[in-house]
């Protein structure tokens, strides 16, 4: 995988923009940040649900890493070169659902 096809899969689904955080690409769903290019160029900083990055992190630690900035996050550092295409859509259609819009206000 690239950032590219991150980008290509993130797009397809609704209401995804590209903004910076940090200096850094990332990618929001409405105002909800869903991912962020690291500054490596190589590693993704992804915001999941706490079971869904734990699980992550012990089934597949060559893929999945923290630093310790992320430790107390519910994210989790991917390796997107060495994950296949059908886990990414999986991971960020799971990021996608965990970034809801806002409820609309009722007047």
């Amino acid at each position: 995988m690239t950032y590219d096809e991150f980008l290509d899969i993130a797009f397809a689904l609704p209401d995804v923009e590209e903004s910076l955080y940090y200096g850094q690409p990332t990618i929001k769903r409405g105002k909800r940040f869903m991912f962020a290019l690291k500054a490596d160029g190589e590693t993704v900083a992804m915001k999941l649900p706490w079971d869904s990055r734990n699980h992550l992190l012990d089934q597949q630690p060559e893929h999945f890493f923290l630093t310790p900035h992320y430790e107390e996050w519910p994210y989790v550092l991917i390796r997107f070169e060495q994950i296949e295409r059908e886990q990414a859509q999986e991971l960020i259609k799971t990021a996608w659902e965990d970034a809801p819009l806002p409820a609309k206000r009722r007047r």
